[in-house]
């Protein structure tokens, strides 16, 4: 109980500061959903009996979990401040995530009346999950737009700045001031594709 209370009040903070908006950082991005997922993964090798139920809720929680994932990274408006890339959530994801509960919800109280066993659904992969779609829509779209990633919290991936107004400073206002763009996931992926062919092109 004390779990999941903690769990949920982390799911909440999380959802306030990407309401508000918070920077990008690469290892929240890519990282963090990997490490939950393969928690989550883990703890599935330590179930001792499988039924046919069990493997069916698990494939389609996988599938729910990515999709919906996914579907709430192009949800996400994405704007230059001070220089490198924040992220902020609006109403469509929250409307996602309320949907996306839901089936979750949904498909976890049939697999209990079907007769699933409850350690074949760890809550830490169905996060991990949900984490890692968002990741693929949201990380192209992200690095589709050409700005700077945020340096993590402890200051791994920051630049030195020296002291005083610089050329790097001034470009830094310049993107802070250009009107934001957020790209669509298709556009994203056009975009990245055709600089992948650009570079490609000059290679050759």
């Amino acid at each position: 109980m004390t779990t999941a209370l903690l769990m949920a009040a982390g799911v909440v903070y999380v959802l306030v500061r990407r309401f508000v908006g918070e920077p990008v950082i690469a290892k929240d991005v890519f990282v963090v959903p990997l490490v939950l997922a393969g928690i989550g993964v883990h703890d599935l090798t330590t179930v001792g009996h499988w039924n046919a139920v069990d493997v069916v809720i698990l494939v389609l929680g996988v599938v729910v979990g990515l999709g919906f994932g996914a579907w709430r990274g192009t949800s996400t408006t994405l704007e230059p401040r001070h220089g490198v890339l924040h992220q902020r959530y609006t109403r469509r994801t929250l409307g996602i995530w309320l949907v996306s509960l839901a089936a979750g919800g949904a498909l976890t109280l049939t697999g209990r009346i079907l007769g699933m066993h409850e350690e074949t659904r760890p809550v830490m992969l169905s996060i991990g999950l949900g984490m890692l779609g968002e990741a693929v829509t949201l990380g192209a779209r992200a690095l589709a737009t050409g700005l700077p990633f945020a340096p993590s919290p402890d200051g791994r991936g920051a630049s030195p700045q020296p002291a005083g107004p610089t050329p790097d400073a001034a470009a830094r206002q310049a993107c802070d001031r250009s009107p934001a763009h957020s790209p669509t996931f298709t556009e994203a992926v056009r975009r990245l594709r055709d600089d992948a062919a650009g570079h490609h092109r000059w290679r050759g």
